[in-house]
């Protein structure tokens, strides 16, 4: 197979894995009729039939423009992650000092009961709710959404599933203790 035949068929490839990744991720939000996703079909399809043809000139602009693609559709959730406060971690020092600016947070302490009452121990005023639960009692967290829930565990591990769970279920201002209990007890 020439060295011509390998570049276009990974072109063409590269191209149908795009479309389908951006059909995978985005199918909710695409609609056939808005001008936007008819420009990125047919500029998808344009570059792969392209490539096909033996056409050089796709991988020096097929690439580029897939990487345009890709910035276009996941910059703007990048800048919303980091211009949103609630979206992250919270520090033991943080944590000692109030948060939620002078709010006192509910501390929700996602470890199984035994883990709670071992040797670990849990941090004063700390609701146990183990993360199997927690979608079941959203309805209680979210009578108090005025302030903000930070989640708990021994590393932080489940309390970032735990911070998923909680926003699926409408509660925005969650934040996970950074390293856990054993922050907490150093």
């Amino acid at each position: 197979m020439s060295r011509h035949a390998i570049v276009r068929t990974g072109l063409l490839l590269a191209v149908l894995a795009a479309g389908v990744l951006g059909w995978v991720l985005f199918r909710d939000r695409l609609n056939p009729s808005d001008i936007e996703t008819a420009a990125a079909y047919a500029w998808l399809g344009y570059a792969g039939r392209s490539a096909m043809a033996g056409d050089t000139a796709a991988l020096r602009y097929g690439v580029p423009g897939l990487a345009a693609l890709a910035l276009i559709a996941f910059l703007p959730r990048l800048v919303r992650r980091f211009k949103d406060p609630s979206a992250g971690f919270t520090t033991v020092e943080a944590l000692k000092g109030k948060p939620g600016g002078g709010r006192e947070p509910v501390i929700v302490d996602v470890r199984e009961p035994g883990e709670f009452a071992g040797a670990l121990g849990h941090i004063p005023g700390a609701l146990n709710i183990p993360l199997g639960e927690l979608p079941a009692r959203c309805d209680d967290l979210k009578r108090r959404a005025d302030v903000p829930v930070v989640l708990v565990c021994r590393t932080e591990k489940r309390s970032a599933r735990a911070a998923a769970i909680l926003r699926v279920c409408g509660i925005d201002d969650v934040r996970v203790l950074r390293g856990g209990m054993e922050a907490w007890r150093k």
